[in-house]
């Protein structure tokens, strides 16, 4: 083992949290942790586990129907069926959903830096024609968005070529969308309803450009008409790990990199269950039921009001969102049964092996990929929350980046599901809820850049690229309320958005 006194030195210098750090290597080396490798899939379920939200209507129980009704003090034009039970249309749930904003809080995982969004290696597997053909563009945005805040870096490119709005500039955005609507509809005005999760190497960074987002295009007129202060976003900041060496178990040390320093990373975003405990309590205290959190880089995260009406109803744990998995859903989770005959979601090359998703796609079984996307049931999760961050899994991953090769603990936030006795699993469209860029060839691919670049023989990676730049068009249009003007995405005009509010609440 390397001298602990001079690393703990070369650890601050890189805001290592060199306690956190030691714990996490002592406890896997001594076989305290890490032993939950890989998840025993027993089964990949497909459609008869979820509940698919682009149904026309749902059925209830009256005892659902009822204690909804009682705890909301929102009206359910329910119809009552011939068996018994309660049905509700989809427009219904919509309506209901609307008027659950003063209940519910929106956070998003802010912590990422980049390190794989703009890595090379990681862009290039990805499809390496289509980063080939789009190298010279990569380099260039690579080279101004490494080692930011990923929340704080263009969510798309526009057509003319330039950079759109960040990640988190859209979030608030919508946010605020979604308060204006509701003070309109019911001329009362909402408290603030944002929490995020920084890390200790951007949470600066994002308090800059959040100060900035004052004179933003895209929210200053908002913020004016809902009375938002954007500095009254609840957040909280996730400490650094170090990486670690690919050792066995027992002699695995501190990873040292080329610069001779060790490599901070944070520890997956699983550690919002401790790093937000505090948050997630004050927000119930506040009066809040329901905490929606997702990660910054899915422009499809964002409180949809059937979701939120159907979890209200159902009373979950909690709920999340899965779509079925495409060509280009490589990094992130499927929903599996465990050894324990629980619902799980596991992390592909991690708690899951690419061998066995590859053998259920070729079998032609759907595989349902996990969205990133989870409705916290608040009640239920503080009474928990304590076991959650003692019993959610840390796991390994051996990386082959730029930086070398090395080994990543991370505690995965969606592997919640496993510990739930009564998960909701919502079915979602991914062209709707999942426009994802967890690296720089998927948000080429969703702003439609080099499409003349792919070959035709890849058919289905580019119907995929067209179905995602079209998600991406109406995710814009409808959810941001953004408009084409001279080959950029501009903000909507208040007095536009007021205007669809009023002609929507008329219809």
């Amino acid at each position: 083992m390397k001298d602990r006194k001079n690393l703990i030195s070369l650890m601050k210098q890189q805001q290592i949290d060199a306690d956190e750090a030691f714990s996490i290597l002592d406890a896997f080396n001594e076989g305290r942790i890490g032993n939950e490798l890989p998840l025993k899939v027993t089964d990949i379920p497909g459609k008869d586990c979820i509940t698919d939200t682009g149904q026309e209507s749902f059925i209830f129980s009256k005892d659902e129907i009822s204690a909804f009704e009682d705890e909301y003090r929102i009206h359910l034009s329910a119809k009552k069926e011939a068996d018994g039970t309660f049905s509700l249309s989809s427009s219904a749930l919509r309506s209901a959903g609307n008027h659950l904003v003063p209940y519910v809080a929106f956070g998003v995982l802010n912590g990422g830096s980049a390190t794989s969004y703009a890595d090379s290696k990681k862009n290039k597997a990805f499809n390496k024609g289509y980063f080939e053909s789009n190298r010279a563009l990569f380099e260039t945005i690579a080279e101004t968005v490494s080692g930011k805040a990923k929340g704080i870096t263009p969510a798309f490119i526009n057509p003319d070529g330039s950079p759109g709005p960040s990640f988190l500039e859209l979030k608030i955005r919508a946010a605020l969308i979604q308060r204006a609507e509701y003070q309109v509809r019911t001329g009362t005005v909402t408290e603030n309803n944002l929490f995020q999760m920084t890390s200790i190497t951007n949470d600066d960074d994002i308090k800059e450009a959040m100060s900035s987002y004052t004179a933003s295009p895209f929210l200053a007129d908002l913020a004016r008409f809902v009375s938002f202060d954007i500095s009254s976003v609840k957040t909280a900041c996730q400490p650094l790990i170090a990486a670690y060496t690919q050792e066995p178990r027992g002699s695995r040390e501190i990873f040292i990199g080329k610069d001779g320093f060790p490599l901070p990373l944070p520890g997956g975003h699983g550690q919002n269950f401790k790093v937000l405990k505090n948050i997630y309590a004050a927000l119930e205290s506040e009066g809040k039921k329901l905490a929606q959190l997702g990660n910054i880089d899915n422009l499809g995260n964002m409180p949809d009001p059937l979701g939120l009406a159907l979890t209200a109803i159902k009373k979950p744990d909690s709920a999340f969102e899965f779509s079925f998995k495409t060509s280009v859903d490589i990094k992130g989770g499927i929903l599996v049964k465990d050894q324990n005959g629980r619902l799980n979601c596991g992390d592909i090359g991690v708690a899951v092996s690419t061998e066995e998703v590859q053998r259920a796609e070729e079998s032609g079984k759907p595989v349902l990929f996990n969205c990133a996307t989870g409705i916290f049931c608040l009640e239920y999760l503080n009474s928990s929350i304590n076991r959650i961050i003692e019993t959610l899994p840390v796991r390994f991953s051996n990386q082959d980046k730029d930086a070398g090769t090395y080994s990543q603990a991370e505690q995965v936030t969606w592997e919640i599901i496993g510990l739930l006795d009564n998960p909701l699993i919502l079915g979602v469209d991914k062209y709707e809820r999942f426009i994802a860029a967890k690296i720089l060839m998927e948000s080429f691919l969703a702003s439609g850049i080099g499409f003349e670049n792919i070959p035709l023989s890849e058919t289905g990676f580019l119907e995929v690229g067209h179905l995602l730049r079209k998600g991406l068009k109406e995710l814009l249009k409808r959810v941001y309320r953004l408009e084409l003007q001279g080959g950029k995405w501009v903000p909507v005009p208040l007095e536009g958005i007021m205007k669809g509010i009023k002609k929507g609440l008329s219809e």
